[in-house]
């Protein structure tokens, strides 16, 4: 009984999320109604694969559904920054106060423990932000600020190594094939994102 109560609340958290994420891409960024859906489609089935992931390593608790929430909250990030190539502080801010509430109940990670590790990760990279001259948008330095707050310090260091790493080779690449120059800007989130799925789905 309990288990089909937390599938049917777990199928209308699914179905908010894609008439909440429909509404914002096409009304609010104006992407276009087909790339609209695509965007959706991937969400969805990255979202559910995630959640298949996380209940498999953690059961369905808080911090499966955080971990997917986290995930939804980059995604729209990640658009956002493809198409107007900035970062939505609205959409931060209610991942941080929706990450702080399910702090409450991770076993992973304590509130103080969690607070003070996206504390101690926001300082750090905005000074990394300054000595290279904004390599690191303020935005990006909030974006691990929310991962250090749900998966903690460690697991947002990490994302940030691999991101550097992968952003770095695509960049060499485009400059070796002549797609970009040396003063071409590279959107950072779509690495944040694919390399936060990677290291939680690990």
């Amino acid at each position: 009984m309990i288990y089909f109560l937390n599938m049917a609340v777990l199928s209308f958290f699914m179905f908010g999320l894609f008439v909440i994420t429909y509404y914002y891409l096409v009304k609010k960024i104006k992407i276009q109604i087909l790339w609209g859906l695509i965007a959706l489609s991937v969400m969805m089935c990255v979202i559910i694969v995630s959640m298949i992931v996380f209940c498999s390593k953690y059961g369905l608790n808080s911090l499966s559904i955080g971990y997917v929430f986290l995930i939804y909250i980059l995604f729209i990030v990640m658009i956002h920054d493809l198409i107007d190539q900035s970062i939505p502080l609205k959409w931060l801010a209610f991942g941080g106060v929706m990450g702080s509430y399910m702090l409450i109940y991770n076993p992973n990670i304590s509130l103080l423990e969690g607070v003070v590790g996206s504390i101690i990760t926001g300082i750090l990279l905005l000074l990394l932000s300054k000595i290279t001259r904004g390599g690191i948008g303020i935005g990006d330095v909030f974006v691990f600020v929310l991962i250090s707050l749900i998966a903690g310090w460690k697991m947002s260091m990490t994302v940030l190594i691999f991101a550097l790493v992968l952003c770095g080779c695509i960049g060499i690449v485009l400059f070796a094939f002549k797609k970009a120059k040396r003063k071409t800007t590279i959107p950072f989130m779509p690495f944040i994102f694919a390399m936060t799925i990677f290291v939680l789905w690990l």
